[in-house]
Formats: structure tokens, C-alpha cells, sequence
């Protein structure tokens, strides 16, 4: 089997989507009943600072919602590390391969780390190619980003065949798998590894990337990537054993 994973944050242009009240602009109230001229000093600051303080909650709200929103999105996502999983027969650790960028101008590196993987699986192993919600998210995206960015996707890799629906080879989705390919069916990575016994060591989830991108923590993002490859790749064995896929 070989895993693939992808981390994704918001383009840049996505961020810069103007925050509603920024160019809001305080107006002051007056009391109707304080006479003191210190207490009604005192009243008009603490009401300055109350807007002031909800106007940075709500500005910081809407980044987060644009970071978000821009990270699950073909058209506002962009990728920012590659993960590669093979497993092996020899009952060795397999050892993840992280590729991480964090600056938006190199992305198309990412994505033609990620086409190039995926077409020599298909020229040499053909091993499956193992995701999870690699239908609904990981596949669509890298596909439209490759396009976006002028990464050709060579002839060895059946793009139909990786995003159709109701079809394990040459991609398995194990989201899919477990809905039994219902869309609508809730169930994280998290979640369902807890379900199988399996340990879960990272305590960062997706939501942090945008975060780490941010601070430029490229080792964070490689560490949670790596944590995620390993949990697919031990879902997935759990699942063939069992023979669901």
C-alpha cells in the first residue's frame, strides 16, 4: 500500500477578504444620568474599550473563519506539505517522506512531489494508494491545484480512475469505505482509529495547520502529517484484515 496525505491552508487572497466592521468607527454614548465628571470619564473609556475589545474578537473570529473556509476549498486552498507512506512486507517500521513548504510560491514543488510519487507507483509497484476522504478532499484538490499551477499529471496515472466513486483500485478511500461512500456520514480520522484501538500520539488536528503556517512551523506541520500517514496506514491493515478492502 502506499498513503498519501496532504496539508492545506488558505491562499493568500483568500485572507485578505476585508473584515466587515474595519472601517467601523466608535461612537461615543452618552450617560444620561452620571454628573461626576470623573465617573462619566471613566464610563466612556470602559466603553471604548468594550468595542474596542469585541471589535478584535470578531476581527480575529473572521480570520479564523477565512483560514478555514480557505483551506477546504479547491478554489481558495492551497497545498502546503505532501506525505508518502509505503508499507512493507518484511514487517520493518515504515518510514514516512514529509515534503513541507510553507511560502505559497513553492507549491508547485509540493504538487510535483505528490504527481511524481503517484506516477511512479504506477509505472513500477501499482501498489493501492491508500487516503482518508481522498475522494472528497485530497484527490479533487491536488488534481485542480496541478492544473492551477502547470503540473502535468502524466498519462500512468488514470485521473477518472483515482476519483471514482464506488471503486477501491487504484485508489482507496477508507472514509469511503466506512460510510459505505455516504458523504454525509460523520467520522473523523480521530474517530474512527479510536473505534479500531488505535492510538492517536499527535494532539494537533487539521484546524492547526493554518496556525503553524502562520508561524512558519514547517517541523509542526511534517510531525502532524507524519502522525496522520500512520494512522491511515494502521486503519487501512486493520480494514484488509477484515477484508473491506
Amino acid at each position: 500500500m502506499l498513503v498519501l496525505d496532504v496539508e492545506t491552508a488558505a491562499q493568500a487572497r483568500a485572507l485578505a477578504v476585508p473584515f466587515p466592521r474595519e472601517n467601523e468607527v466608535f461612537v461615543e454614548k452618552e450617560h444620561g444620568s452620571l454628573k461626576d465628571p470623573a465617573k462619566i470619564a471613566e464610563w466612556k473609556a470602559k466603553q471604548r474599550s468594550n468595542w474596542e475589545t469585541e471589535i478584535a474578537a470578531e476581527r480575529d473570529a473572521w480570520k479564523g473563519t477565512c483560514a478555514s473556509n480557505g483551506a477546504l476549498s479547491r478554489l481558495d486552498g492551497r497545498i502546503v506539505a505532501v506525505g508518502i507512506l509505503h508499507s512493507t512486507i518484511d514487517g520493518s517500521e515504515p518510514m514516512p517522506v514529509v515534503a513541507c513548504k510553507v511560502d505559497e510560491s513553492r507549491e508547485r514543488d509540493l504538487v510535483k512531489f505528490a504527481i511524481d510519487a503517484l506516477a511512479h507507483n504506477e509505472r513500477t509497484a501499482r501498489d493501492r494508494v491508500v487516503t482518508f476522504n481522498g475522494h472528497g478532499f485530497d484527490f479533487p484538490l491536488l488534481f485542480v491545484r496541478a492544473a492551477v499551477l502547470g503540473v502535468e499529471i502524466p498519462s500512468e496515472i488514470d485521473i477518472d480512475a483515482f476519483l471514482r466513486r464506488y471503486n477501491k483500485r487504484p485508489h482507496t478511500d477508507l472514509r469511503m469505505v466506512l460510510s459505505n461512500w455516504d458523504m454525509r456520514f460523520e467520522g473523523t480520522l480521530n474517530g474512527w482509529c479510536a473505534a479500531f484501538g488505535i492510538q492517536n500520539e499527535d494532539e494537533s488536528t487539521g484546524a492547526d495547520i493554518g496556525r503553524m503556517v502562520e508561524a512558519g512551523d514547517e517541523d509542526g506541520i511534517i510531525a502532524h502529517c507524519k502522525h496522520d500517514l500512520v494512522k491511515v496506514l494502521k486503519l487501512a491493515e486493520r480494514l484488509e484484515a477484515a477484508r473491506l478492502i
